[in-house]
């Protein structure tokens, strides 16, 4: 190590500022996806309500809307490569004990 990196000042910028500013800038843009998607959901949700009140249960809406969507939406993004590039459960947990234990630490 040289000697700006061995300072106490140095070390306290590392870990409890930059390191911390990551991490909660991490658990943040993971709460902000998942309002996001939760509004998304609901809004697809009532949309297929209401078009399935307007044209009636056998009109396969979902049905319908499902192979549609799957043929429109695999061109933008293949299904293997979206479910690749989202975190895994074990990585959304760490990033939440890591925030319990800094809020548990102040």
């Amino acid at each position: 190590m040289n000697k700006l990196t061995n300072t106490n000042n140095y070390q306290t910028l590392l870990k409890e500022e930059i390191k911390e500013q990551i991490q909660t800038s991490q658990i943040k843009a993971i709460a902000s996806v998942n309002s996001t998607m939760i509004i998304l959901y609901y809004n697809i949700g009532k949309s297929i309500h209401e078009k399935q009140k307007k044209e009636g249960w056998g009109a396969k809406v979902i049905q319908k809307l499902s192979l549609d969507l799957k043929n429109e939406l695999t061109e933008v993004l293949p299904k293997e490569e979206f479910i690749s590039s989202l975190p895994t459960i074990e990585m959304i947990e760490s990033e939440f004990a890591l925030t319990k234990k800094q809020k548990k630490a102040t």
